[in-house]
């Protein structure tokens, strides 16, 4: 009877977290991530733009009603970083068929994504706590943000500035790619030194 008690309050749990206004505002993002690449794809710039203006200023709202209304979430946690990540990659392969030079962002996106992935698995199973996105990963969603729609509304930018741009983005990853690793290491020090505390004690 008691496990049946536990699984019905999870469930609750979930369904509430599910509707809070932060999470609606990641589920728009990631519905507007098809919309983005058909629109894109079908040569319309300038409503592929406004599609990415909607999907920034929805990714800006949520994280500052979460914080602000103390709606922060773990299924928030999950669903912010997944919305960025595809409308990231979207934005960037799209781009990348007409500006080649881009598929460097794509690599170094996979590279830092997946390393992304691998500590922060670890530590969620040390842990067993989700971690949400820090300062360092949104300046990097931003940037991109911004340097994605400058080449979808000007689909023949000059070289120099497009290089340039792709330039400030993969230093920007790699940035943000340390600082969460950093970021890690501190979170796994600091669980390692309280199990020692806790050993001590006993």
């Amino acid at each position: 009877m008691a496990n049946s008690d536990n699984e019905r309050n999870y469930k609750e749990e979930i369904k509430q977290e599910a509707f809070t206004l932060p999470n609606m505002f990641s589920y728009l993002r990631l519905i507007l991530i098809p919309v983005f690449v058909v629109l894109y794809v079908k040569d319309h710039y300038a409503y592929a733009l406004g599609v990415l203006i909607v999907s920034w200023v929805s990714d800006v709202l949520d994280g500052f009603i979460a914080r602000r209304f103390n709606m922060v979430t773990d299924l928030g946690k999950f669903l912010d970083p997944l919305a960025d990540k595809l409308t990231q990659a979207a934005m960037i392969i799209c781009v990348a068929t007409t500006y080649h030079t881009m598929w460097i962002l794509v690599g170094l996106l996979v590279i830092k994504e997946l390393a992304m992935f691998t500590m922060g698995l670890y530590v969620l199973k040390v842990t067993n706590e989700l971690n949400s996105a820090r300062w360092y990963g949104k300046l990097c969603t931003g940037a991109l943000y911004i340097v994605m729609m400058l080449h979808v509304i000007i689909p023949d930018l000059p070289a120099p500035i497009s290089l340039g741009s792709l330039l400030a983005c993969a230093v920007l990853m790699m940035f943000s790619l340390v600082m969460y690793m950093i970021m890690y290491m501190k979170i796994l020090n600091k669980s390692e030194n309280a199990d020692k505390l806790e050993k001590n004690d006993k």
